[in-house]
């Protein structure tokens, strides 16, 4: 499962030259001379390439440019404060939280264009069905990928939950027949870790994004299931409310829901990244379960 074009013009005189100075196309314009629309989309490091492929495609009507930052409050800030048009990286939990806490106006369009499976990995074992009783297994310490983690553990039959647990912990397994040792791990100490632990959770993109040596080291035992994915809240576009019925917001979108889209991020990506969003518009995959509203758009 392991992977990864001048025309040398005349020189006119008089009024010609004046003419072509008039209408000229130089950048920023389209072939008519008029300015295509700037719009700016906040984004972390590892979705840069995906607004590129969008920009891309969409060159003939806007200028797109992703502008990157470190961490996701940043991204959110912009985009709430004005100074991008956008951002690519909220889920709907994670955007109902910041505009709790900031007060913000940010809406989540539509819905999910992308998603990251979880993933089950070991340095040790090559199946998750060898993970010894009493194994050593780590999930995440922060609840937005916590409980995505421990259900992971569900779906394989490792433990069980208490089903009433909005946001479980370790604390909420009512069934642990391997007597696993389940703990809960910083995001940033998860590849120091992996030398300690029998098994380790964690979303596919992280695991991609560690170091070659690394990624080779260790073995894929368990990924999470694409209907988990889109049950549990994928990554989209959100944007201020006055920006909703915008048609640049709707040409994204439709461009980041194509399937075409869906070929390339598969092709790029491979299960790292599925394109629930394609999935979602053509049919291919529908909520089971889903932790928030659906929109009307279905």
């Amino acid at each position: 499962m392991k992977k990864r074009t001048r025309v040398v013009a005349a020189l006119l005189a008089g009024s010609m030259v004046f003419a072509l100075t008039a209408c000229g196309s130089s950048g920023g314009s389209d072939s008519q001379g008029e300015e295509k629309q700037k719009i700016t989309v906040g984004v972390l490091a590892r979705d840069e390439e995906i607004i590129n492929w969008i920009a891309d495609q969409l060159s003939d009507k806007y200028d797109i440019e992703a502008q990157v930052y470190s961490e996701t409050v940043s991204v959110m800030q912009a985009a709430a404060e004005g100074e991008n048009e956008l951002n690519y990286v909220a889920n709907i939990p994670y955007l109902e939280s910041y505009n709790e806490s900031y007060g913000s106006d940010l809406i989540y369009y539509k819905d999910q264009v992308t998603n990251s499976p979880v993933y089950v990995i070991s340095q040790k074992y090559e199946n998750i069905e060898d993970l010894p009783d009493g194994a050593s297994v780590a999930v995440a310490n922060d609840s937005s990928n916590r409980k995505r983690e421990l259900n992971i553990l569900v779906e394989q039959g490792l433990i069980k939950l208490d089903e009433s647990a909005e946001n479980p912990t370790v604390l909420d397994v009512t069934s642990n027949p391997k007597n696993l040792n389940l703990m809960e791990i910083d995001a940033r100490s998860r590849v120091g870790a992996l030398p300690d632990l029998d098994a380790e959770t964690m979303p596919a993109m992280t695991f991609y994004q560690m170091d070659q040596e690394t990624i080779d080291s260790c073995y894929i035992i368990a990924s999470e299931s694409n209907q988990a994915c889109a049950d549990q809240g994928g990554q989209g576009f959100c944007c201020l409310k006055e920006n909703e019925d915008s048609q640049w917001m709707e040409d994204i979108w439709e461009t980041a829901c194509s399937e075409e889209f869906a070929d390339w991020l598969t092709e790029t990506y491979g299960d790292a990244r599925i394109p629930t969003g394609y999935w979602l518009q053509s049919g291919q995959l529908s909520y089971k379960n889903p932790v928030f509203d659906v929109p009307d758009i279905y």
